[in-house]
């Protein structure tokens, strides 16, 4: 994968390969340790209470191949409402567990919710925030 980002110069084909790795990444992290005992300074603890426990990602299912889908297929409401309240389903189907907005507006590049002690919480991530200058 490395390879392949290193040869594109495009952004959209960098932010696939992101998402890609990511959704890897924080399966694993949150299959290996909890949440707040994540090497944290300030610790996760300290800012955040509700994060003791062990936290799960809603709508996970590792024997699937798709973890991911993208505004382009649901909207970012639909997307939150089929975890938070329809049993991570949309219109009859499942819906996987991290989501892709658009990257215009600027906002999260992965949105997906974890599960602490029967409470549900949402997660953003976004890979970085641009400067600009006027």
């Amino acid at each position: 994968m490395e390879w392949w980002i290193q040869q594109s110069n495009k952004a959209q084909a960098h932010r696939y390969a992101w998402g890609l790795m990511m959704m890897n990444a924080l399966t694993e992290a949150f299959k290996t340790r909890a949440l707040c005992d994540w090497p944290n300074d300030p610790s996760v603890l300290s800012q955040c209470t509700e994060l003791a426990g062990n936290a799960e990602i809603v709508g996970l299912d590792e024997q699937d191949r798709q973890r991911g889908t993208s505004y382009e297929h649901i909207s970012m409401e639909d997307f939150m409402e089929a975890h938070a309240h329809q049993d991570s389903r949309h219109d009859g189907r499942v819906v996987p567990p991290f989501f892709f907005p658009d990257a215009k507006p600027s906002g999260p590049d992965i949105v997906f919710y974890i599960q602490i002690n029967n409470k549900l919480l949402p997660a953003f991530v976004q890979r970085s925030c641009a400067r600009y200058s006027m």
